[in-house]
């Protein structure tokens, strides 16, 4: 019953007579309002008469209040209307007795009737209602009428909904049991052809199985062959090693001699040519011997970008992009690297505010150059 709500039927239950209370106690309040405010404008009628003697004024409240009440619809719809009328002082003016004794007596004094009337008037005259719809009555009972059916509506609607949901559910169960047997019977057909195919996939394995140990007892067989085999190749390895790093020696002590004799040899023609075309070029710069060298050492390409660095140290140095910082030996100043046409490399150092290229070559030649400059 995940469709039938019993706080639902238990609110469409409650919900009719509490609002049937709450709606008689506020139209009773309504009605007090209403009823205070017509009494008053007319229960005391014209004071002429009262103020001339002519009638009392508990007899002038008594008409008027009976009237009103006799021409409001309160009686036919069962609403009760209690109105008082007292002075200031506590003295009831309306409602009189029921049935006063009536004897015979003379005429009263408009005089005193008149100074009677002025001194209950001048005490102050409060007047109350109080209306009050009782139950088992003609409103009440329409009230209550009301509610019960609007709940009662209420129910029937929300069981009819309830009701059109479960069979709507249960229609839909319905479906899926029947859409589940026929997945079972398909998977039932699938579970046969599963099985043949399992005895199939078990032969083979069984048949793999068996090559499979034949093959492992020729591993087991032949295992030792190569663990020889790999203990020779470690030995020819680490052989080979042994010689790789011997010639790797050789061949840094012949550059490290090569090094010392380009550093003694004598500027050719070149050299010195370069050195004086740079010399009346940039002023503002000085080059190491090695720079030059370097420089001719390079194709044409990478000589015009390297110029155009050279250029730009001699005019403005901050348009230079740096890549590192190279060290050399203690107390010396960082020698910067820059990159040229991918391939080449330029180092200079700013000492005492004068730049001096100290290097150029490319990456090929880079080891050498930063061996030239770890020497300096």
């Amino acid at each position: 019953m995940k469709h039938l709500s019993l706080k639902i039927i238990f609110l469409a239950v409650v919900l009719p007579p509490l609002l049937y209370l709450g709606s008689v106690i506020g139209l009773e309040r309504h009605l007090n309002d209403r009823y205070q405010k017509q009494v008053e404008k007319v229960f005391i009628g014209d004071t002429r008469p009262l103020l001339q003697g002519d009638l009392a004024l508990k007899k002038a409240l008594a008409d008027h209040i009976d009237r009103f009440l006799q021409t409001t619809s309160a009686s036919f719809w069962g609403i009760k209307i209690d109105i008082t009328v007292n002075t200031r002082s506590g003295f009831l003016l309306y409602p009189g007795l029921a049935h006063e004794t009536v004897t015979a007596t003379p005429p009263p004094d408009p005089l005193a009737v008149a100074a009677d009337n002025f001194r209950l008037l001048n005490d102050g005259l409060i007047l109350k209602t109080s209306v009050v719809i009782p139950h088992n009555v003609t409103l009440s009972n329409m009230f209550l009428l009301f509610y019960l059916g609007a709940g009662s509506a209420a129910v029937y609607l929300y069981l009819k909904v309830a009701i059109r949901r479960l069979r709507q559910d249960e229609l839909s169960s319905q479906n899926e049991l029947d859409r589940l047997e026929a997945l079972s019977n398909e998977y039932a057909g699938r579970l046969t052809d599963l099985a043949d195919e399992k005895a199939i996939l078990t032969e083979e394995m069984q048949r793999l199985q068996h090559r499979f140990a034949e093959e492992r007892a020729k591993a087991v067989a032949n295992e030792d062959q190569l663990i020889q085999d790999i203990v020779s190749l470690e030995e020819k390895i680490n052989a080979n090693l042994a010689l790789h790093q011997e010639q790797m020696n050789q061949i840094q002590a012949l550059e490290e001699k090569l090094s010392r004799v380009e550093g003694n040899r004598p500027k050719p023609k070149a050299v010195e040519t370069v050195q004086k075309r740079f010399k009346a070029l940039y002023k503002n710069l000085s080059f190491n011997e090695r720079a030059i060298t370097g420089y001719l050492e390079l194709p044409d390409e990478l000589k015009i970008k390297s110029e155009e660095v050279i250029h730009q140290l001699d005019q403005d140095p901050a348009l230079v992009k740096i890549k590192r910082k190279v060290f050399g030996k203690k107390n010396r100043e960082p020698v910067l690297e820059v990159i040229f046409g991918y391939r080449g490399r330029l180092y200079f150092s700013n000492k005492e505010n004068r730049i001096e290229i100290l290097a150029v070559g490319t990456k090929n030649s880079q080891d050498r150059e930063l061996g030239f400059l770890e020497r300096l």
